[in-house]
């Protein structure tokens, strides 16, 4: 199964050792406005990381993972996100 990121690269899901979701907290955004940015990631077996996805609000990252882990199992040959 493949998973075609935010920026058009495409991610095996056999090499990926944990798919987790991350909180960005610039500091110049955290300071004046409180603001945070979420991200579905992902860390390959060789180490590397990608960010499948960011998102503006935690629960809209949250159902990204969730569709991510549901499709798993359903055989889908490419998750778009």
């Amino acid at each position: 199964m493949l998973i075609l990121t935010e920026n058009e690269e495409i991610i095996n899901f056999d090499n990926i050792a944990t798919v987790f979701l991350s909180v960005e907290t610039p500091e110049c955004v955290v300071i004046t406005t409180g603001q945070h940015r979420y991200a579905v990631n992902c860390e390959l077996l060789n180490g590397d990381q990608y960010a499948i996805k960011e998102y503006k609000t935690k629960q809209e990252a949250k159902e990204a993972l969730d569709k991510i882990l549901n499709q798993c199992d359903r055989g889908h040959n490419v998750i778009r996100i």
